[in-house]
């Protein structure tokens, strides 16, 4: 029983060094391309991802300030395949989403005037921004509170 199983042993060894010394190249080549192609398998797949994006709001009512706000980024719920996710993911998500407050109802609350931005419309508007179709699921915050300070406080 031990010859065989030296004998074994000593073909499995040879077996390794011919693979590494002689087919070497070959069998780099060969994990290469299976690697791209498990690559290509995993970016091709839709999954559900998260990623914050940074918010500017644009159309400020004249003559008035944007003194505070609830949240200044933004968290999408954001279905994607792998190659569009690296692109939002790396690539957009440090551009900021640029949100207009032009017609939104301002209500005086205290010394400053408040405005209620519900997220959950801005959906088409963020889709169009990242360039995506259909692919946000959830926007959170689902409220936005932003504070206005009116011109004479700012004179003031």
């Amino acid at each position: 029983m031990g010859n065989k199983e030296d004998q074994l042993k000593i073909r499995l060894r040879n077996f390794i060094r011919h693979v590494f010394k002689d087919d070497f190249p070959v069998f780099m080549v060969c994990l290469i391309i299976a690697l791209l192609m498990w690559i290509a398998v995993k970016l091709s797949k839709e999954n559900t991802y998260s990623i914050r994006y940074p918010v500017v709001f644009s159309n400020i009512p004249e003559g008035a300030i944007i003194d505070e706000v609830s949240s200044q980024t933004l968290l999408l719920e954001i279905e994607l395949n792998g190659a569009d996710l690296v692109r939002q993911k790396f690539v957009r998500s440090h551009s900021p989403l640029i949100i207009s407050i032009k017609d939104l109802p301002v209500r005086k609350a205290d010394s400053l005037h408040m405005i209620r931005l519900a997220t959950n419309t801005l959906t088409r508007d963020i889709e169009r921004q990242l360039d995506v179709l259909n692919a946000v699921n959830r926007i959170s915050p689902d409220t936005v509170y932003i504070g206005l300070l009116p011109d004479q406080q700012v004179l003031n």
